[in-house]
C-alpha cells in the first residue's frame, strides 16, 4: 500500500553519484518542494526516515536528424498587359514599340536539407521501503512502492534548464497508476515553472564564469 505521507530521504540512483553531488542536490530540492505539498517531510538522516525516494536523471549525447523542406522559387509567370507605341514618319514609314507588363509569382520549388540537433532527457523517481535498504544495503533490490519516469526530447542539453519543467509535469501523477504513458506539454517559461524555481532553496554553489573572446575576420554575418 502506498502511504500518503511520512518522512523520507532522497537518494541518488545514478551510478557513482553521491548525495553531495551539486547537481543531485539541486534536483532533489525540486522534488522536496513538490512532495512537501503532498504532505511528505524530507529528512537527511536514515534513522529519521521511513521511506526513500530514489532520484535518477540523464541526458544523452547530441543526436542529429536530417529533414527536408521546400523553398519556393519566384519568377515570371506571364504577362498581364501590353502597350504598343507607334510613330508615323510619312511616305509609308512607321515604327512601333510594344511594352509588356510581366506578372511574377511562384514558378516552382527547390528541396533543401536541414539538420536538427536534439537531446534525450530523462528523470526517474522511485519510492521504496527504507527498511529494506537499511537491512540489505542494496538499493537495486529494494521493494518499489511507486515509480514515476519522465522523458523529453529537445534542443537543450542542459538538464538544469529543463528539469523544473519535466518534474512539474509529473507532479500530478506521483504515486498514481496512469496505466499508460501520458503526453504532457509545458514551456520552461510557464508561470508554474517560475513559481517552482522561486520556491526552491538552491544549494550554494561557487561558480566560475569563463569569458572567451574570439576575433573574427571577414565581413560581418
Amino acid at each position: 500500500m502506498i502511504p500518503h505521507s511520512g518522512t523520507y530521504i532522497i537518494l541518488p540512483s545514478n551510478k557513482d553519484c553521491s548525495v553531495d553531488d551539486i547537481h543531485f542536490r539541486e534536483y532533489a530540492e525540486y522534488v522536496e518542494v513538490l512532495l512537501r505539498r503532498k504532505g511528505w517531510k524530507r529528512v537527511h538522516s536514515f534513522d529519521k526516515a521511513k521511506w526513500a525516494v530514489l532520484l535518477g536523471y540523464s541526458v544523452s549525447d547530441p543526436k542529429e536528424r536530417r529533414y527536408t523542406y521546400q523553398v519556393p522559387i519566384f519568377g515570371q509567370t506571364g504577362v498581364s498587359s501590353s502597350t504598343t507605341y507607334g510613330t508615323y514618319y510619312g511616305y509609308g514609314n512607321y515604327s512601333s514599340k510594344t511594352t509588356y507588363t510581366p506578372t511574377y509569382g511562384i514558378i516552382g520549388s527547390s528541396t533543401q536539407v536541414g539538420t536538427l540537433i536534439y537531446y534525450a532527457r530523462a528523470v526517474s523517481l522511485r519510492g521504496v521501503n527504507l527498511q529494506h535498504i537499511k537491512s540489505n544495503r542494496n538499493i537495486g533490490d529494494a521493494d518499489v512502492l511507486w515509480e514515476t519516469s519522465v522523458s523529453s526530447v529537445g534542443s537543450s542539453g542542459d538538464l538544469r534548464e529543463v528539469f523544473p519543467a519535466m518534474i512539474l509535469t509529473a507532479d500530478q501523477y506521483f504515486m498514481t497508476n496512469t496505466s499508460k504513458k501520458i503526453k504532457c506539454k509545458i514551456d520552461i517559461q510557464d508561470k508554474r515553472v517560475k513559481e517552482l524555481q522561486e520556491a526552491v532553496r538552491l544549494p550554494k554553489i561557487r561558480r566560475t564564469q569563463v569569458i572567451s573572446r574570439v576575433k573574427l575576420s571577414g565581413p560581418p554575418v
